[in-house]
């Protein structure tokens, strides 16, 4: 029985170890640099009270969710809950700013659109009809690093 305890005892310690770990770079993650943009954003938007408004996303942009008491954008499990994002390789939800969903983003006619730059060093990018109104500049951590950027844009609808 005397090994068995051992055994416990040495995979607990290897347990913390790796907690310790990632706990560690999760801490020079934060004196580095805020890690998201969502926080910021989300002021942005409650004290502009762009939460009553019509808002579309484009790219991953659930982090300014957990500020909220339910999904504020319409195009986002359409309008509904869940209100978070499956951090996953194997999701594929991935949406870009580039792509097609910012034509179906635009057609859908929202008061403001809120897109994620994730990996894009680029933080202005013209959408037909909208205004870049305010950038949020954020870094995202992945795995066991720092990775890219994570920023935020807001735009809003140009009234002709």
């Amino acid at each position: 029985m005397f090994p068995l305890r051992q055994i416990a005892i040495v995979s607990l310690v290897l347990i913390l170890v790796i907690q310790i770990f990632y706990s560690v770079q999760a801490i020079r993650a934060e004196f580095r640099g805020r890690y998201s943009s969502g926080y910021e954003l989300s002021i942005f938007i409650k004290e502009n009270h762009l939460e009553h408004k019509k808002i579309d996303m484009v790219g991953i942009q659930t982090p300014v969710l957990a500020y909220f008491d339910r999904n504020i954008f319409y195009n986002y499990n359409d309008g509904r809950g869940p209100c978070f994002w499956l951090y996953s390789k194997k999701n594929a939800y991935i949406t870009d700013i580039n792509s097609t969903n910012l034509e179906k983003v635009i057609a859908d006619n929202p008061d403001y659109i809120v897109a994620s730059y994730s990996g894009m060093s680029k933080l202005d990018f013209e959408i037909t009809g909208y205004k870049n109104i305010v950038v949020f500049p954020g870094l995202m951590i992945w795995e066991n690093h720092l990775g890219d950027a994570d920023s935020s844009i807001v735009y809003q609808k140009v009234q002709p």
